[in-house]
């Protein structure tokens, strides 16, 4: 068995003794907020509920699964619509071979019994997993003392429990913010969220040290819009926030990640119909042809959407934009990031032989893994231990200096403090020269600039805004 380094487990002890500290210091709540919320939820999902159960489809639940019937299952409902008597045909079905019963696979479907049994279903979830939740584990005071760990995760990152604080919903923008209102600050405070910005890209590339990845970090390319370009076929000023972000999550990510063109191809086609609608290049946004007539490509409209652009360019159809990422992916990973790309296969190799591979930070996994595996555990285990190893020294100097800031949570890549008002500047001036500078400083492995993003709010966490973080 290989042993981690000496300074691995400086890392975890120093830091699970930072992480107890953050623990005891707890989070405030509003309780009130969260009584009226839990009860209007829960009326809400009652109120849905009996609509619901006036339906054909409801009728047709209840004869099919008798005193079985359970109006909150996913795989009743996928049955009642997909299944061999069922209203529809199933266009996707899982690994089991059943009907694919996803929020994306339901509202395909088109039927409206769908979208407020999905509210259902989300409400129900909010009131007994999230709200109840938090009103079940905060103290006489109406703290939360949410448990940091890090002694599960095989990819040596934390965990967290009672409740867990790292699964706060965050992709749902209504139950994100239901949730996080119910976060405020100390009196007088300000409920601070500190970011490290694109920290796992910028800790793969210490590894693989790729030429084109350490350019777009160190001048502030924007990697995220230049895929929008390629994967929508659009000029750079035809990227719109929303093209970009779908660009960045469902390409980028996702292939940095280790999916492959035909899923990335169907996520992206799938989202393609949301993105707003940009200046139609064949009639320069005027509406009208050369000859005189409307613009066949954006029928007169001088605007079109991104469906009927990649149409005009001989995309039509999932199966041909499938092609088109396919030959984005290879010029991603051939051309841009050929280096990264090498990396990648001798990372594998050396694995392969020797069944165990070493963290930047001491860190040995050993074991079955798969290539993806391998690949990300290295690169998201490093990661967050800059993030732990920067938790621990705020909390040392925070205490050492005086000052009534707390940390009081953190999530993977970020720290969550509870300032006060006097204390904001002076503090975050502290965050930045532990997180930027002095990380570096102890760990010359890391060839990347680091960098931070704050967040911060008087409020609740919900209502966080971008912070000025002094020099």
């Amino acid at each position: 068995m290989i042993s981690p380094t000496k300074e691995a487990y400086k890392i975890f002890h120093e830091g699970q003794e930072a992480l107890s500290l953050v623990e005891a210091a707890g989070i405030r709540l509003d309780m009130d907020y969260l009584d009226r919320t839990t009860k209007r939820a829960c009326q809400k999902a009652e109120e849905i509920e009996a609509e619901l159960k006036e339906t054909e489809i409801w009728a047709a639940w209840k004869k099919r699964f008798r005193e079985k019937a359970n109006i909150a299952s996913g795989d009743q409902l996928g049955e009642i619509l997909f299944g061999k008597r069922g209203m529809y045909e199933a266009k996707k079905k899982t690994a089991t071979g059943k009907p694919d019963t996803s929020e994306d696979a339901l509202m395909a479907c088109g039927d409206p019994f769908v979208k407020p049994f999905l509210n259902l279903k989300k409400l129900r979830k909010m009131e007994s997993t999230y709200l109840q939740g938090l009103i079940r584990e905060a103290d006489q005071n109406g703290f939360l003392h949410p448990s940091f760990g890090l002694n599960r995760a095989i990819t040596y990152r934390s965990n967290s429990s009672n409740p867990n604080f790292q699964n706060i919903p965050v992709r749902d923008p209504r139950l994100g913010k239901m949730i996080r209102r119910a976060f405020v600050p100390r009196e007088g405070n300000v409920f601070v969220e500190v970011d490290y910005s694109s920290l796992e890209v910028r800790i793969a590339a210490c590894y693989h040290k790729d030429p084109t990845m350490l350019d777009y970090i160190r001048t502030g390319h924007d990697l995220h819009k230049d895929m929008a370009v390629e994967c929508f076929s659009l000029k750079p000023d035809q990227v719109s926030k929303q093209a970009r972000f779908e660009a960045k999550s469902n390409f980028v990510f996702a292939e940095f990640y280790g999916d492959w063109w035909k899923s990335v191809a169907k996520c992206l086609w799938d989202r393609i119909a949301d993105l707003p609608e940009i200046p139609c290049i064949a009639c320069e946004g005027s509406g009208e042809s050369s000859n005189g007539g409307g613009c066949v490509p954006c029928v007169g409209a001088g605007s079109s959407s991104i469906y009927a652009h990649l149409a005009s360019k001989g995309i039509s159809s999932l199966g041909a934009y499938e092609k088109h990422i396919e030959k984005v992916e290879n010029r991603f990973w051939k051309e841009r990031f050929s280096r990264y790309d090498q990396w990648r296969d001798y990372w594998w190799d050396k694995y392969k032989k020797r069944g165990w591979f070493q963290m930047k930070t001491g860190f040995v996994c050993q074991g079955i893994y798969r290539r993806n595996e391998v690949i990300n555990y290295a690169v998201q285990g490093a990661a967050f231990h800059c993030l732990l190893w920067s938790l621990t020294q705020i909390v040392k100097e925070l205490k050492q200096r005086g000052f009534k800031a707390l940390v009081v949570g953190q999530i993977h890549d970020s720290v969550i403090l509870d300032i006060p008002e006097a204390e904001l500047e002076k503090v975050l001036a502290l965050v930045r020269d532990i997180m930027c500078m002095r990380l570096r400083e102890e760990w010359h492995w890391i060839i990347t600039p680091m960098e931070i993003e704050a967040e911060g709010s008087r409020e609740n966490w919900h209502e966080k805004q971008e912070l000025e973080i002094p020099e």
